[in-house]
């Protein structure tokens, strides 16, 4: 295993640190061009690399137009036949990560009868975000159909159960052909020379004298030939995670301990809101119970003073009536009408009246006397009736030569 772990396992604050770090991860050859990429981000190099990766070229996570002299002259030579040869061969729409995925696992799986390893199904930069969300290692796998070993190394180890059980269990893995364009670029990328090729990518880099996890993408270990992978790829993979493993428990824990502060603090934050809440709904209760105490009390005032108005209203109209009435006949006066007049009380008033008097005379008579303040009607109870027409006479009202009248306050004026 080829890997150079100081540089990645190490968060140093020195510009010159900070640089070579980036220059490794963009694999930017000018050190110009990186001091500026840098510079514009105030030397976070978290930032500055996350900003250089969605700004790529193509909107490939590859940084393929930074690599080496090398890998720059391969990818132009790739580029510039793949170009031709598309303007020879109607190639069509290009396959999405997924069916590239499937493809790949597809031929692994001829070579393993059946058994090969479960690629990532999709792109190298979803794989590399699924690592970090799982806080396993993603190891790379770049496949090249007419290398000489490609078919004894996958019969004989990639394709195994044993292997393919432990990568299942301790890997993300994502497959690249390297006839394919993600795959080649991915190939520029690790400067692969010979197949199979491997590199172990981490999403962290760990400090181990002061147990501190920084977020970083870093290939940690690179494994390419088939004479080097002696004495077998399960075996270099576990010496690997029996190393390294430290790596993802740490960043574990810390996400861990980061996730319960996120709980305590929102459980704090719902809290607060909750005594906030409660102590809004308990303060708009409050003005609620003021303002209907207000309304009511107002109401009440608002209608004892209707009520005073009312009575002074009303004991004017009936002083005026009583000042009003109509005289009493004379002694022997012919015409006349004796009525008797119960009023609301109970009491009974006798009184004469001119048949030509109309029954508001009488109504005015009755309402001078009666101690109720309310509006009165005048009702015979034998046979039931009721005299609502004020201006009708009492001869025609056929209440002659007597009559008995009954006063009830009248609700329908209320």
């Amino acid at each position: 295993i080829n890997a150079e772990y100081g540089g990645v396992m190490e968060k140093s604050h020195n510009k010159e640190e900070i640089l070579e770090q980036f220059q490794t991860n963009t694999r930017i050859q000018s050190e110009q061009e990186c001091r500026q990429i840098l510079n514009k981000y105030h030397w976070n190099i978290e930032e500055a690399l996350r900003h250089y990766e969605s700004n790529s070229n193509n909107n490939v996570y590859f940084a393929a137009n930074h690599s080496s002299l090398s890998g720059r002259v391969l990818s132009y030579i790739y580029s510039a036949g793949y170009y031709l040869l598309g303007r020879i061969l109607p190639l069509g729409q290009a396959p999405s990560p997924v069916e590239v995925a499937h493809r790949l696992e597809d031929k692994l799986s001829q070579y393993g009868s059946g058994i090969a390893p479960s690629l990532y199904k999709g792109s190298y930069k979803d794989a590399l975000a699924k690592s970090k969300s799982d806080f396993k290692f993603l190891l790379v796998y770049l496949h090249s159909e007419l290398h000489k070993d490609t078919a004894t190394f996958c019969r004989e180890q990639f394709c195994t159960e044993p292997l393919v059980s432990f990568l299942r269990d301790n890997f993300i893995v994502w497959g690249g052909d390297v006839s394919t364009t993600e795959g080649w670029q991915a190939n520029i990328l690790f400067e692969a020379s010979t197949y199979p090729f491997f590199a172990i990518v981490s999403n962290y880099s760990y400090n181990p004298e002061f147990r501190a996890i920084r977020p970083g993408i870093a290939t940690l270990a690179t494994i390419q030939g088939y004479s080097n992978i002696t004495p077998g790829l399960l075996v270099k993979l576990r010496e690997f995670l029996a190393q390294f493993e430290t790596v993802l428990v740490a960043a574990k824990t810390e996400a861990e301990e980061q996730r319960i502060n996120r709980d305590l603090l929102a459980m704090q934050n719902s809290a607060y809101e909750q005594t906030l809440l409660a102590d809004m709904e308990k303060e708009r209760k409050k003005r609620e119970e003021e303002e209907k105490t207000k309304i009511e009390q107002e109401r009440l005032e608002k209608a004892e003073n209707e009520k005073l108005n009312w009575l002074e209203t009303r004991t004017k109209e009936k002083e005026d009536k009583a000042r009003n009435i109509v005289p009493e006949p004379a002694p022997g006066e012919k015409d006349v009408t004796q009525l008797r007049l119960v009023l609301t009380d109970g009491s009974r008033v006798q009184r004469k009246f001119r048949i030509t008097d109309r029954i508001q005379d009488v109504m005015d008579f009755v309402d001078s006397k009666d101690p109720s303040l309310e509006r009165l009607k005048l009702v015979t109870n034998i046979p039931k009736k009721e005299f609502s027409d004020m201006a009708m006479t009492l001869k025609a009202a056929q209440l002659f030569p007597q009559a008995l009248l009954h006063a009830e306050e009248d609700l329908s004026l209320q």
